[in-house]
């Protein structure tokens, strides 16, 4: 007589301890993977960084001087009030032929020098062209093109995440105890202060005569290069909703709402708001102030605990949100004398 051998197989039990163990090392092994593909948009982040940063230098050596905060045509130039400051064409688009945007920087037309409305050829380029090394990889959902003021989608531009750093400034009850970042806003707008202490400094040497910013100088840098703000990151989730279309085009700072804000791709440091906290507080769902917006648009990043930064010397770092303010404000001033 033949033995007939039941079928060999799986139980039920057994299949469900086999797919609790893949889900077991599936959620092991998650978190290794979302740390490897964050630490290489972080070291994506650096380079981009370290391009634009590149790129100015490029500039530096064939003009002897960083590029201007913004170029502004004759009828900006004199007479210029805060509703119409900083309608110019951006620093980013005169280095476009040091980041391998030649073909991009010939199609600027520097004669207009300021775009009043949607209509403006600079205007289309502004808004059609994305250039990669301007965002940060983590986060990919600020790019799109964001609408701004009344004119809505008609104005809409590109969102971009690397701004010059125009200088520092403090409430006006701490001056006193930092008089070394002494501004003049010139102004009424508490969120459109121009500080001239940074490399991107947004002040002419004789406002009588021309507000269009002068072109800092390496010797104008006495706290040294090294020690010295450039660039800095400002791309967390919900940065182009914060206050009031806070995020321009690359190209300029055409400013439809006329509020006189400081509109092109430069922000202050600000003594009361330290790196991430905005981002902190619109994950929370609260409300950031009108004066922690525009120019003084809270620096941070989608990159845990802090936010990239360059220097005037090329080099990039990532600085911690827990940074001392004292610190952080010395490093964006050029010239208040900090070790």
């Amino acid at each position: 007589m033949v033995a007939v051998r039941g079928k060999s197989g799986f139980t039920l039990v057994e299949l469900l301890v086999v797919i609790a163990i893949i889900g077991v090392l599936i959620g092991l092994l998650l978190p290794a993977v979302q740390s490897a593909r964050e630490s290489a948009r972080r070291s994506q982040c650096t380079n981009h960084l370290k391009q634009l940063s590149l790129g100015i230098h490029g500039y530096l050596d064939a003009n002897r001087k960083f590029p201007k905060a913004f170029i502004a045509s004759d009828n900006y130039k004199n007479g210029m009030t805060d509703a119409t400051y900083g309608a110019g064409i951006s620093w980013l688009a005169m280095i476009l032929p040091f980041i391998e945007q030649e073909t991009l920087h010939s199609q600027v037309n520097f004669d207009i020098a300021g775009i009043t409305n949607s209509s403006d050829p600079n205007f289309a380029l502004a808004r059609d062209t994305l250039i990669g090394t301007l965002y940060c990889p983590s986060n990919g959902s600020e790019r799109d093109r964001r609408s701004s003021g009344a004119n809505g989608a008609a104005s809409a531009v590109r969102a971009m995440h690397y701004f010059g750093i125009m200088g520092v400034i403090v409430p006006s009850s701490l001056v006193s105890s930092y008089s070394q970042y002494k501004y003049s806003n010139g102004g009424t707008w508490p969120f459109a202060v121009r500080p001239a202490h940074g490399i991107f400094s947004a002040h002419a040497s004789n406002n009588a005569v021309s507000r269009e910013p002068d072109g800092t100088s390496p010797k104008d840098v006495t706290d040294g290069l090294s020690k010295t703000y450039l660039l800095g990151e400002i791309s967390w989730d919900g940065m182009g909703v914060q206050g009031n279309f806070n995020v321009r085009s690359f190209l300029s700072g055409f400013n439809p709402w006329g509020a006189g804000q400081f509109v092109n791709p430069m922000r202050n440091i600000w003594y009361l708001r330290p790196i991430n906290i905005s981002k902190q507080e619109i994950a929370a769902g609260a409300t950031v102030a009108t004066n922690d917006t525009y120019n003084n648009m809270n620096w941070g990043s989608n990159h845990a605990g802090g936010a990239m930064f360059s220097k005037g010397d090329g080099s990039v770092e990532f600085v911690s949100e827990s940074v001392s303010m004292d610190v952080f404000m010395a490093a964006g001033s050029r010239n208040s004398g900090e070790p």
